[in-house]
């Protein structure tokens, strides 16, 4: 949080002309530590909310910016299952699996809508491979109301890659549920255009 260290000092350089104007405002009147407490938490929800997300900022650390909509497939152990589109060129159907990513500098939360289901995320967090980054979770999901009856409530996890082709980018990678239903697939996302157009590129 350096950006937020150094505009707090330039902010407290700045409080001492402001005091010299309004008597009223002065150095005595207010709380000890107040300015500096109010700008470092304002810089800070800046920050955590929209500065990382900036290109030149990202070039430095490393973080990727998830933020959107995603339209993926699905090949699940299960009955052999298959959702939406999984051939070669990916996610395109918007008739598969839908996963929608909210993210700040602190905080991931994803949640996946399948036609009978929708998966939470519990924990989730993006580390780095040798290559790529990975967005790493686990989730809990919970049968629709006009789901079958065979479906349960039930825990897994997600190891989801980042891949980039041209102008596209993609999330793919494998899941695991629990000992309760014991499936394991593959899955593959792509961000819709309209969130990638929303983004905060270069």
């Amino acid at each position: 949080m350096l950006f937020a260290v150094l505009f707090t000092w330039f902010y407290q350089a700045s409080l001492v002309g402001l005091f010299e104007k309004l008597p009223l405002l002065s150095e005595d009147t207010l709380p000890p530590g107040l300015p500096t407490l109010s700008i470092f938490t304002l810089t800070y929800i800046i920050w955590d909310r929209y500065l990382w997300r900036f290109p030149v900022i990202r070039k430095f650390t490393s973080m990727p910016d998830l933020n959107g909509e995603w339209y993926g497939g699905l090949q699940s152990s299960y009955e052999q299952t298959t959702m939406g589109d999984f051939q070669a060129d990916g996610g395109t159907e918007k008739h598969g699996p839908k996963m929608t990513i909210d993210q700040t500098w602190t905080s991931i939360q994803v949640t996946i809508e399948f036609k009978n289901s929708v998966s939470s995320s519990q924990t989730a967090s993006i580390m780095h491979d040798m290559t790529t980054p990975v967005l790493r979770l686990t989730y809990q999901n919970r049968p629709t109301g006009d789901s079958q009856e065979s479906m349960t409530i039930h825990e897994g996890t997600n190891d989801l890659h980042l891949r980039q082709q041209g102008d596209e980018r993609f999330l793919e990678g494998k899941y695991y549920t629990d000992e309760h239903r014991n499936n394991h697939g593959q899955v593959r996302f792509k961000q819709d255009e309209r969130s990638l157009g929303q983004q905060i590129l270069d």
